[in-house]
Order: structure tokens, then C-alpha cells, then sequence
């Protein structure tokens, strides 16, 4: 393993979290550090999922407007015919659109200018055990929209 230094070195830090090395379809590399919640002292393995939250709207977006432009995907399809919402409080007014353009009037999961806490939604159910968009159901069904969808920006 040519990165054994990097391992050790990883391994005396702070750091949680999963390093993975490849070039093209071989793995030169991979190791799993830390705790995945410090409540529950859950180690990180290789398939741990952690929540990136926000960090990773760039890429969803890249993605699905890749698959617009393949033909299978439609923006202004109901976003329920493309995630499991059932048990939510999303309706068939939120199209792919408005969630890409944050005009689908969806409430944040914490309202943080309000006061409340990011932190509070994950003490009973710990975001490595959301593995699944319905997983988050339990957040969306006690919020309920901000607006109707397509009239202002928001970001959520």
C-alpha cells in the first residue's frame, strides 16, 4: 500500500472521515477515520454517508441538467414523479426547476434565523441512518411551504 504514510498520518489527527484514492477503475488507496457521530460512538467505515448539506447542490444540479440534456430527465415534470415524497408536504406544484432555481417554496429543515437548531433535527435519528430521500420525511412533514412554488428565491 504506497500510502501508508498518509494512513498514519490521518490517524493521528481529529480527522472523520473516508479518504479514497483511485486512478481510473483501481483503488490505490482507501481508509475510514473517526467517529461518524460523536453521540453514539459510531466509527466511520468506507460506506458511511455523511450530510454534506448544501455542499453539494453544484453537483446535484450538473447532474440532473445532464440528464435533461439526455432526454431523461424533464424540469418542469412534478418533482414528485422524480423523488418518493409521499408523506410530505410537498405537492405536485414543485417542479425540478423550482428546486434547482430555489423558487420551489419548500421551507429550509431548520429556520436558523429563527433561532432553531440544524443540530436538534439529528438527535433522535442520526443523519448516517438517512439513506434514502423519504428518509428525511421526518423533517419535511412537521414544515410546512414558505410560499407557492415559483414565487420567490429561497435557499433551502
Amino acid at each position: 500500500m504506497p500510502f501508508t504514510g498518509l494512513d498514519a498520518w490521518l490517524s493521528g489527527r481529529a480527522f472523520s472521515g473516508v479518504v479514497l484514492i483511485r486512478r481510473d477503475a483501481e483503488t490505490l488507496f482507501s481508509g475510514a477515520y473517526g467517529l461518524a457521530s460523536r453521540r453514539w460512538p459510531v466509527p466511520v467505515t468506507l460506506t458511511t454517508r455523511f450530510d454534506t448539506a448544501s455542499a453539494t447542490k453544484l453537483f446535484t444540479s450538473v447532474a440532473a441538467l445532464q440528464l435533461v440534456d439526455d432526454g431523461t430527465l424533464d424540469l418542469d415534470a412534478p418533482l414528485t414523479d422524480v423523488i418518493d415524497l409521499a408523506g410530505t408536504t410537498i405537492t405536485d406544484a414543485v417542479t425540478l426547476r423550482h428546486v434547482l432555481t430555489h423558487t420551489s417554496g419548500i421551507a429550509d429543515d431548520a429556520d436558523e434565523e429563527a433561532g432553531e437548531s440544524y443540530a436538534a433535527l439529528w438527535v433522535d435519528r442520526p443523519c448516517y441512518a438517512v439513506l434514502e430521500t423519504r428518509d428525511f420525511a421526518h423533517i419535511e412533514q412537521i414544515r410546512t411551504a414558505l410560499t407557492e412554488a415559483g414565487i420567490r428565491f429561497n435557499l433551502t
